[in-house]
């Protein structure tokens, strides 16, 4: 890949992408995918298939990064940018008495190696004996993939070398007043 690029050069672009505040954020719409790519794709979905539920067949022009914060635009692939939109767009993480709600994020990183992919909650299914809610998550696993709804830890192909992953999640809603906890009522009241 790296000595096509040298022989035709880079053919990406990138659009204006800016914070709330006001910062520019580094970002590249992604040419085209080839047959690898595609195969690389379905044999993730033939390992998670019957987990995973596809929203959108494979397709290029944006990553995990910029399905969620750039509209499906372009790819957001710079680990220090996603920490810059988390920061300057509101984004906390949620308390241990908070559940999330539809349009949340969950991001998973490693301890050696960062932030490795973000999601959007799409799904939260609350039980009527105040169990924990269980909750679904729309990804796209990079910006040659499609898009599969999952469980939020099902991810073990984010595993690289045995790390750990941890889950965060991540709202842009305002924090509950202190000491109040949801309820089953309140809990995805808009």
């Amino acid at each position: 890949m790296l000595e096509q690029f040298r022989l035709v050069g880079r053919h990406e672009r990138s659009i204006r992408l800016q914070t709330h505040a006001g910062t520019d954020v580094p970002n590249i719409i992604e040419s085209g995918f080839g047959r690898e790519h595609l195969e690389r794709y379905r044999q993730l979905r033939q390992r998670h298939g019957k987990h995973w539920q596809q929203r959108k067949p494979a397709c290029g022009i944006y990553n995990c990064a910029g399905f969620v914060w750039a509209s499906r635009r372009t790819s957001i692939l710079d680990e220090a940018a996603w920490e810059l939109i988390l920061n300057e767009d509101g984004y906390r993480s949620l308390n241990q008495e908070e559940s999330p709600t539809i349009g949340d994020l969950v991001s998973y990183r490693a301890s050696s190696a960062g932030f490795l992919h973000v999601g959007m909650i799409v799904e939260v299914t609350v039980f009527t004996d105040l169990s924990s809610p269980t909750t679904k998550v729309l990804s796209k696993w990079n910006s040659t993939s499609g898009e599969d709804v999952h469980a939020p830890e099902d991810v073990g192909h984010l595993r690289q070398f045995d790390q750990e992953i941890r889950i965060e999640f991540w709202t842009d809603r305002p924090a509950p007043a202190k000491g109040k906890k949801r309820d089953a009522e309140s809990f995805g009241a808009s």
